[in-house]
């Protein structure tokens, strides 16, 4: 059995420690929002990319989809049981590798599978967001953290444009899919090392 071990004690003196959390469940949120998202911009170039009709393509954006909807409550519950520190920093490993197998997809039946993968640690990361961020934050400041994890959402919308941009270089849609990967290896650190283990721990 898995123990969660609780934050690093140089991360519990810090004094914005409470929103420190709060910041690294936001990169989690909304990289998972980002690459739900991304899919529907780049559907034109993966016809052209892999040769394939749009019914066919369209799947790397449902199976994405369809996926992180069926999860999130099952990962809800199972981190009740094993502990949300430790589904959720998972979350991150296998969104990152999921990601990063995206970008070196040779084929559109294996970028569909990739997409698969990297939804499920988007679950992981969207299942726990809300209740690690009540288990940290005073009760009288929930709302004004709440509200900065649905604030991701804008910054995702403000994202598309680049992420439009980078579909269209020589490097590939593939690789627009898997960009966000580098950007959660941040978000891993800090939840490994800052995440609030359950009080029972």
């Amino acid at each position: 059995m898995f123990l969660e071990q609780p934050p690093a004690e140089r991360m519990l003196r810090l004094p914005h420690y409470r929103w420190l959390v709060v910041a690294t469940v936001c990169v989690g949120a909304f990289l998972g929002q980002l690459d739900a998202s991304i899919a529907t911009l780049v559907l034109p170039t993966l016809e052209e990319a892999f040769h394939a009709d749009l019914a066919s393509v369209e799947w790397v954006a449902i199976a994405y989809l369809l996926t992180l909807a069926a999860l999130v409550v099952t990962f809800g519950r199972l981190a009740d049981m094993t502990g949300r520190k430790l589904l959720y920093n998972a979350g991150f490993i296998v969104f990152i590798l999921g990601s990063g197998l995206c970008g070196l997809a040779p084929n559109l039946g294996l970028l569909i599978v990739f997409r698969i993968l990297q939804a499920v640690g988007a679950a992981m990361l969207q299942a726990n967001s809300v209740a690690i961020i009540t288990a940290v934050v005073l009760r009288r400041r929930q709302s004004p953290a709440l509200a900065k994890l649905g604030s991701v959402l804008f910054m995702e919308a403000q994202a598309m444009p680049e992420a439009q941009d980078v579909a269209g270089t020589p490097a590939g849609p593939e690789h627009a899919l898997g960009a966000a990967g580098p950007e959660a290896a941040p978000g891993t650190a800090l939840g490994a090392a800052g995440t609030p283990a359950p009080a029972g721990d």
